[in-house]
């Protein structure tokens, strides 16, 4: 970034001071000792002064052109896309022909709450026969994972035509988790939990929190795996001997019906969740 005349005027009779006094050089120090206005030396150094800055201006220029160009030149990679969405910022407006946003006055803590979406995914696919970017995202309310609200969801659409590429179709997956359902079969040392699932000491439900909990370890968009579900599972405290049998495992997407899943799945959402009534956890005594 450019300096003024001043900060390189200073930074130069700085320089001429260190290196007259180590050089034991009386007559420079004394030079710079006469601070009238007219000396011949403060208006040589201030003409040097600001013929440096306007050269730092002209690189400053040349080198955002040349950023600029690399950008335009630079082919939209899903990384680029996704942190085109995390630089969102709801309640701010746009630099015209930009897009980049206004933080003028804004505090550091003041553009932090208002980059909302915190998780974000971007594929290739194709959708109606047509190869579009899919975007998947969503926002954080404390510590659930929940879609953008509609004020919101058009806020950040009025932002991607700011930064869409020319003939790139983007398709916005803005949904709430997709639900789970579930029906496991746990056996359980009795010296450690009872047939509720509780601790015997009553700290707790370790096999339904382990179950719970198990979506909120995946990555976002990340694959669902019902072996590593069982894993986390088998693991749990009061759990006999690894012993757990995956009896049923569905999800749901919006408004669609239950639907069977194989060994693994990818939520449509992006994330997943069991619902307070879907997750059943049968457990009996390993006796």
């Amino acid at each position: 970034m450019a300096r003024t005349v001043t900060e390189i005027f200073d930074s130069m009779v700085a320089e001429g001071r260190n290196l007259a006094t180590q050089q034991g050089n009386a007559d420079v120090l004394d030079m710079f000792n006469n601070t009238s206005k007219v000396a011949v030396w403060r208006i040589l150094f201030f003409v040097k002064a600001f013929a440096v800055m306007v050269l730092e201006q002209v690189m400053d220029a040349r080198i955002a052109a040349l950023d600029t160009k690399i950008e335009m030149l630079q082919p939209p990679t899903p990384s680029w896309h996704k942190g085109k969405i995390k630089a969102f910022q709801f309640g701010f407006n746009l630099i015209p022909d930009t897009d980049v946003f206004d933080n003028t006055g804004a505090t550091d803590a003041d553009i932090e709450a208002s980059k909302i979406i915190k998780y974000a995914a971007v594929t290739e696919t194709v959708v109606d026969n047509e190869r579009v970017i899919l975007y998947k995202i969503a926002k954080l309310n404390g510590t659930d994972l929940v879609p953008l609200t509609d004020v919101e969801l058009a806020a950040f659409k009025a932002y991607m035509k700011s930064y869409r590429p020319g003939g790139v179709a983007i398709v916005v997956y803005n949904q709430a988790a997709d639900l789970l359902r579930t029906v496991v079969e746990v056996y359980y040392n009795p010296l450690l939990i009872d047939v509720t699932g509780l601790r015997t000491d009553g700290a707790g439900y370790p096999v339904k929190e382990a179950a719970i909990n198990y979506p909120l370890t995946l990555e976002f968009d990340g694959e669902f795996i019902n072996a590593g579900f069982i894993d986390a599972l088998q693991a749990s405290y009061g759990v006999s001997r690894r012993k757990v049998n995956l009896v049923k495992m569905e999800r749901k997407t919006g408004a669609e019906d239950w639907q069977s899943v194989g060994s693994s799945f990818v939520p449509m959402a992006g994330y997943c969740k069991f619902d307070v009534n879907t997750l059943t956890i049968n457990y009996i005594a390993d006796v």
